[in-house]
């Protein structure tokens, strides 16, 4: 499946890309499009009626699982978003490998370099979401200037971060990594 928020008038090309792909593969694909209120953070309104929409359909399917596309990377920024605003130890437990709605992120343990890499490797199709450079969003800021700057003082803050979500959610008795999650 892919969603359509009605935010962006390139929207419709990516879910294009994304049921080309599903046809290649001889997968099933949905096309999903939801309203996005305008009210408080729009990206945080994006994704609930995004996985609103994916949760939903799970159900009309069948299916108790629904996987998303997170990477290592992502879960750095969200550590390290949750450490700017002042989040708790519960708060840097970041990105859950799997939420109790059925929710879960199977590259979570993965870094984005990798993912694209394998990705052009095996020549498939993807977008780049032009959202993701707009410094309007405090995650875009921390993925173009905050991040690359820790990564010059160390190279590994992407990990020591994830890692830092591991051990808050096992602090908190929750799932540490994917890894755990298969186990």
């Amino acid at each position: 499946a892919s969603v359509d928020h009605g935010l962006r008038a390139t929207a419709a090309h990516d879910v294009a890309v994304a049921a080309a792909q599903a046809e290649r593969l001889d997968v099933p694909f949905r096309a999903l499009s939801v309203h996005v209120e305008r009210a408080g953070s729009l990206q945080a309104a994006a994704r609930a009626a995004r996985y609103e929409a994916l949760r939903a359909l799970a159900s009309r399917e069948g299916a108790s699982l629904v996987a998303v596309g997170h990477t290592r990377d992502d879960q750095a920024e969200t550590v390290l978003g949750r450490i700017l605003r002042g989040g708790s130890v519960r708060a840097l437990g970041g990105i859950a490998p799997r939420r109790a709605d059925g929710i879960i992120r199977p590259l979570l343990d993965c870094t984005r370099a990798d993912v694209r890499t394998f990705v052009v490797a095996e020549q498939l199709p993807f977008v780049d979401d032009p959202s993701n450079l707009e410094r309007r969003f405090l995650r875009a800021r921390l993925r173009a200037d905050v991040l690359p700057a820790l990564c010059a003082i160390d190279p590994s803050v992407v990990a020591h971060l994830a890692d830092l979500a591991d051990d808050a959610r096992a602090a908190d008795g929750a799932p540490q990594s994917v890894r755990e999650l298969l186990e």
